[in-house]
């Protein structure tokens, strides 16, 4: 009986055996369970069925989790305390009224798909491990203009405050 290793999985060994040869103590390598997709395709992740079509599982076992990244959804309004969003909302702001964000449930909706929290419970974001920025403009969105331009006066207030990703939805 023979058994064929493909050159990656013989490497694998190589280096491991090489490793285990060179320090007598070494602890044996064991891959993460976190390095495979299957780990993250849990009750949340599919109640999320987005998830699933973009392969996003593949994504996190490759260490992709949105973690250090900030997203800016533009919307009508968001839950700023909804239990998806709230610990990772680290602005809400609309320009139109001097800071009142109004409770809306397409922007949450828009909000909690882009990057809401993995905690176990209901579902959880594409981005999950990113902080979310939420610019809400009202009535304002719904304006006729070109979808690809964002309303006036929407830029992040902080200085601090880099973005990697802006999601705007508005029905024109």
């Amino acid at each position: 009986m023979s058994i064929r290793i493909g050159g990656a999985a013989a490497a694998l060994l190589a280096a491991t055996a090489f490793a285990q040869a060179q320090t007598p103590s070494a602890p044996q390598f064991l891959l993460s369970k976190r390095s495979f997709p299957a780990f993250f395709e849990t009750p949340e992740y599919r109640a999320n069925i987005g998830l699933s079509l973009i392969n996003a599982s593949s994504a996190y076992a490759a260490g992709w989790t949105g973690a250090g990244s900030l997203i800016a959804v533009i919307d009508d309004g968001f839950q700023v305390a909804h239990p998806e969003l709230g610990p990772k909302v680290v602005e809400a702001f609309n320009p139109t009224t001097g800071g009142l964000v109004p409770v809306e449930s397409h922007g949450t909706h828009v909000a909690g798909i882009a990057g809401g929290a993995r905690d176990g419970a209901g579902m959880h974001g594409v981005a999950y491990g990113a902080r979310l920025a939420l610019y809400s403009f009202g009535q304002d969105l719904k304006m006729s203009r070109s979808p690809s331009t964002p309303p006036r006066g929407c830029v992040p207030r902080s200085s601090a405050t880099a973005l990697a990703l802006i999601s705007q939805s508005a029905s024109c």
